[in-house]
């Protein structure tokens, strides 16, 4: 399939349907992206090769959120390279709702993440991702955010490689740099409940995983090697904080949605209400673990750790 000035193919509303052992190559517009599968159940994207393309290789979606039930579509094996030729927050794969995968892809060369996701027990395994972030800062080889406090509660991200992960923009002095400002991981603005195990992360410029103020996650089993500033950054907010502050009414009313929904109440730590989670010294950020990582780095300035306002009473 090439060609096209749109998404090459559409999966709308669709059951059990496969795009399997196919080359999708030269499509799309700004808006453009390979293959979307649009809800529906169980359709997915296999073994097929996707590359020039607009904006996004996959794009998935699908799922009932306040029940949690799934959709189960999927982009398994595929080699997904130079996308977002166009549109600069073009991504190798873009997860959204509830019970999807994507598992097995090699993807690089792009100007922005690997696989972006936001939704509920989504899963990300066996991926291989490099030279990512190729025109992008503030960036990571997989990333997601959780302003309305439940994103991506139960999403799981294990046993992927990700390695030379770069970034592009200015430094201190208004040089363009690469490799410049991206992680490995990055579960940003409060994203919660994520499962980060059995990963391999490698030269990321500024951390192999980043939370910034997230909560309830589990790291586990992981080897991070030679990231250039720091090998783990947490970044916590405050009760002041503006973040904190704008995203509140967000996160009350996300969390209200979903917290009386039986299949939510499974979910880790949902007891706890945004209004509820600000700790007496003002500090937001806990309910993580970090347990049986291998961590290894030669640069003598970087850091092993970076924490911001981490109440690390509440840590172990």
């Amino acid at each position: 399939f090439e060609c096209c000035e749109g998404t090459a193919i559409v999966l709308k509303g669709a059951k059990h349907c496969l795009i399997a052992a196919s080359t999708i190559r030269n499509v799309g517009d700004y808006h453009g992206s390979g293959v979307s599968i649009d809800g529906g159940l169980h359709n997915g994207v296999a073994g097929c090769d996707i590359h020039d393309v607009g904006s996004h290789g996959v794009s998935l979606s699908g799922g009932d959120r306040k029940t949690l039930t799934p959709a189960e579509n999927f982009a398994d094996n595929n080699y997904i390279h130079h996308m977002g030729v166009f549109y600069k927050q073009g991504v190798g794969v873009a997860m959204n709702g509830v019970g999807n995968r994507a598992s097995h892809n090699l993807i690089h060369d792009g100007p922005r993440m690997g696989i972006m996701f936001s939704g509920n027990n989504l899963v990300l395994e066996y991926n291989h991702i490099r030279h990512v972030n190729l025109e992008t800062e503030d960036t990571g080889a997989v990333y997601t955010g959780g302003r309305d406090w439940i994103s991506s509660r139960g999403t799981v991200i294990r046993y992927n490689y990700f390695h030379d992960i770069l970034g592009y923009g200015r430094d201190a002095s208004g040089k363009w740099v690469s490799p410049h400002f991206a992680w490995g991981v990055y579960l940003d603005d409060n994203a919660g409940g994520v499962d980060v195990i059995g990963n391999i992360v490698v030269r990321a410029p500024r951390a192999g995983l980043h939370l910034h103020n997230g909560r309830d996650t589990r790291v586990e089993n992981n080897v991070f090697v030679e990231s250039r500033l720091q090998q783990i950054e947490y970044s916590g907010w405050t009760k002041d904080h503006r973040y904190w502050t704008n995203h509140f009414t967000t996160m009350v009313k996300g969390y209200e949605m979903v917290a009386h929904q039986p299949a939510w109440q499974k979910m880790r730590n949902m007891h706890i209400h945004p209004k509820d989670a600000v700790l007496p010294d003002g500090k937001i950020m806990t309910g993580n673990t970090f347990h049986r990582n291998i961590i290894y780095y030669r640069e003598p300035t970087a850091k092993l750790f970076s924490f911001r306002n981490l109440p690390l009473d509440h840590y172990q």
